[in-house]
């Protein structure tokens, strides 16, 4: 049966002062992915600090962005609360604020391998495991666990973010919306979603990123190949229309059109599209 099948649907993720990846991995798994996971349950192992973060960044009111990721894209109710986060303890059972010696390590495999065992002993849950935060040690020790105790409806993963979004403290997930953050250079950056981005207009065409720089020649090749004097009036009523009331717009737009009816261009337009050819402009 697939994962997505399963009544019970557990998503684990290992996390240090980071609980972006949370929202990340679960964006990929419920939004992005076809046919979607979207887990019933999220169940998170870190540090000391890392639970006060993941509190913070995902369980408070605000910012609460678990909470804001499941009402943006309107996800069924998953159980994730503060009960849900495992701290990693000492021997005394002291929280561990970092995983440093090769005592910490110790706890933290014990923790982790026993986590695994227990989740994977209900034959009625499929288990997804993400090793994307957390030391790496945290990492590698999860992803052996699971190759101890896994079953074929269980699966792990990594979730990659693409710059310039993956080293900003405050992103979380592609939105539906507009939100501007501020990236660690200090530069902006949009969160919406690229193709929420497509649906509402906001941009022309989405394309993977792999052929992102044969779409940008290919595009780039058709604009030179183009009416590029009327481009150039375009976007120069574009940009002084900000600053001009709608009279004089229309006058400017009238005044541009007249001219290009002068170039060499206009003609072979109106031809081109009458004999149902494609066009051959001189930028003239």
């Amino acid at each position: 049966m697939p994962d997505h099948r399963y009544p019970r649907r557990i998503l684990l993720a290992v996390t240090g002062l980071t609980p972006q990846v949370v929202t990340e991995t679960l964006y990929a798994l419920a939004v992005q992915r076809q046919p979607p996971f979207i887990p019933t349950e999220i169940h998170l192992l870190t540090t000391g600090e890392g639970a006060e973060a993941a509190r913070l960044g995902l369980l408070s009111e605000d910012p609460g962005w678990f909470h804001r990721l499941c009402r943006d894209y309107a996800l069924p109710p998953i159980a994730f609360n503060a009960s849900h986060i495992q701290v990693l303890r000492d021997a005394v059972g002291q929280p561990l604020g970092d995983i440093r010696t090769p005592d910490d390590n110790q706890r933290a495999a014990d923790a982790i391998t026993e986590t695994v065992r227990n989740l994977t002993a209900d034959p009625q849950a499929a288990l997804h495991v993400s090793i994307a935060g957390g030391r790496k040690t945290m990492g590698y020790y999860l992803g052996y666990a699971l190759g101890l105790f896994g079953r074929p409806q269980d699966c792990l993963s990594h979730v990659l973010v693409s710059e310039p979004f993956e080293s900003s403290p405050e992103f979380y997930y592609p939105t539906r919306y507009n939100r501007v953050i501020v990236l660690r250079d200090n530069k902006l950056a949009d969160t919406i979603d690229a193709h929420e981005a497509l649906r509402l207009n906001l941009v022309n065409q989405v394309v993977p990123a792999a052929d992102l720089e044969t779409a940008t020649a290919t595009l780039a090749n058709r604009l030179a190949a183009g009416p590029t004097q009327a481009y150039g009036r375009i976007k120069r009523l574009l940009r002084e229309s900000l600053s001009r009331d709608l009279p004089a717009q229309l006058d400017a737009e009238r005044e541009a059109f007249h001219q290009s009816m002068k170039q060499h261009d206009f003609p072979e337009g109106l031809a081109a599209c009458l004999a149902k050819r494609p066009p051959s402009y001189e930028g003239q």
